[in-house]
């Protein structure tokens, strides 16, 4: 870990006001929610974002890490009411980050913490093309007009 990881990264990522484990914890939910590299930094804008107004993150991957078992890591989560899940890493549940990673991220997903894209998105959702990509959101509205028909 200390080898890739880059000389100046906690620097970084404290000139952003988060310790290395934060960094990290943010790189996981990256990880899970980012299924193409260019919107890493993007997807990391977000959450920043939302920490900094104090908006829960609403993360669904953070629900199916809190449902997970040995026998199935990333359960459906269709239909449940995620505000529901007790749970330290359901972001749904408790606000701010959830306790601890909920995937070991990589070194894409490291990176983009510490350079996260400026933007003023707080919204994010997967596209309904099959592209595995997302159309990002300033406000709600837009986020719901984002919405699969």
């Amino acid at each position: 870990f200390e080898a890739r990881l880059p000389s100046n990264y906690r620097t970084q990522v404290a000139a952003r006001g988060l310790t290395l484990y934060q960094a990290i914890t943010i790189a996981s939910l990256i990880e899970r929610e980012a299924a193409v590299s260019d919107e890493r930094p993007v997807i990391a804008s977000v959450i920043l974002n939302r920490l900094a107004v104090g908006q829960r993150l609403e993360i669904d991957a953070t629900v199916q890490y809190a449902l997970g078992s040995p026998d199935n890591w990333w359960p459906n989560v269709g239909g449940l009411d995620f505000r529901s899940l007790e749970s330290p890493y359901n972001t749904y549940y408790v606000p701010g980050l959830p306790s601890g990673p909920i995937a070991n991220p990589g070194l894409d997903s490291i990176l983009a913490v510490a350079n996260a894209a400026d933007t003023n998105y707080y919204y994010y959702r997967a596209l309904c093309d099959g592209s595995r990509r997302h159309a990002f959101a300033v406000t709600y509205e837009e986020h719901l007009a984002n919405a699969c028909p």
